[in-house]
């Protein structure tokens, strides 16, 4: 009995204690976002060739083409704005979607600066089955989640975008000052005769 008793207080011998491997930089965030990417990416032109949309669109025209939609005849500004597609990637991609026939671009009347985009005949043609296309992109992506997680997600995202965004401002702000420093301090050494 007493030695049932004793048994009872000792703690059990321990098993040998392994240490948890330290996290591999692999799992940090920001690696999710390129596996993100080029899994969406991946989806969207195997959907574009299951759907004969690759004839006219590639990845990336989609969202531009569901804004212009809402209302065409508009200026690059204000799908940049709408889309929150960066200019410079926005211009490429408008240069190719008007050799695919889908927009036509021409200069504002009212300001000369500025470019406004209109959808072809073709490019409104395609509208339901750009929509249709859409929806089958959305069940793939939220696919087993719910409308609360869906809506979080989207919240994380925003944040993740706007914390780019802002280093990017943050950075190219950085690096103007830095050449204006840097060519003052060239025409310090080297001033001209």
């Amino acid at each position: 009995m007493l030695m049932a008793a004793t048994a009872a207080r000792s703690p059990a011998p321990s098993a040998p204690s392994r240490r948890a491997p330290p996290p591999s930089a692999l799992d940090d965030l920001p690696l999710y976002l390129p596996r993100l990417f080029y899994a969406f990416l991946g989806v969207v032109e195997r959907k574009l060739e299951e759907t004969q949309l690759s004839r006219h669109l590639q990845p990336g025209m989609g969202h531009v083409l569901l804004r212009l939609y809402e209302g065409d005849d508009c200026i690059i500004k204000d799908i940049a704005r709408d889309t929150r597609i960066a200019n410079g990637t926005l211009t490429g991609l408008l240069k190719r979607m008007e050799k695919s026939g889908l927009i036509e671009c021409r200069r504002c009347a009212n300001d000369g600066r500025a470019v406004r985009v209109r959808l072809t005949p073709m490019g409104r043609s395609l509208e339901p089955r750009i929509r249709d296309f859409h929806r089958q992109i959305i069940g793939i992506v939220e696919q087993g989640m719910t409308s609360g997680e869906v809506h979080a997600a989207k919240g994380l995202l925003n944040r993740m975008l706007q914390s780019l965004r802002t280093a990017e401002e943050t950075m190219g702000t950085a690096a103007r000052k830095s050449s204006r420093t840097a060519a003052r301090s060239r025409r310090k050494t080297n001033p001209r005769k």
